[in-house]
């Protein structure tokens, strides 16, 4: 069976940090901290990253087998940091887990 297939995807991401008390942490940054700069704990650091994806099928000997499948891949990560030893990690992911039916094109 002859089958060709393209895919794409265009992605997005999104990246943050932010403290409880507003202070830097030194561990992150690519110089080192100032003198009189204070880390404080905990703090809370996330990421979201947004990916567009499109794979099409373009060419099969099977004439149910030729699809264009658009869809979204979410993923966010979080951490909580509540000292330099001890953080705890979280990740959630949202993507398609059924393929479309036979000769059906999807879009989200």
């Amino acid at each position: 069976m002859k089958k060709l297939m393209l895919g794409t995807a265009l992605s997005c991401s999104l990246m943050g940090m932010t403290s409880l008390t507003h202070a830097a942490d030194p561990t992150l940054q690519d110089t080192a901290p100032a003198a009189d700069e204070v880390v404080t704990y905990p703090y809370i650091e996330g990421e979201f990253i947004w990916e567009l994806q499109n794979d099409y099928t373009y060419d099969s000997d099977d004439r149910d087998a030729e699809l264009n499948d658009t869809f979204a891949y979410l993923e966010l990560a979080v951490s909580l940091i509540l000292n330099p030893s001890f953080q705890i990690n979280t990740a959630i992911i949202a993507e398609p887990v059924q393929d479309p039916g036979p000769g059906d094109d999807r879009f989200f």
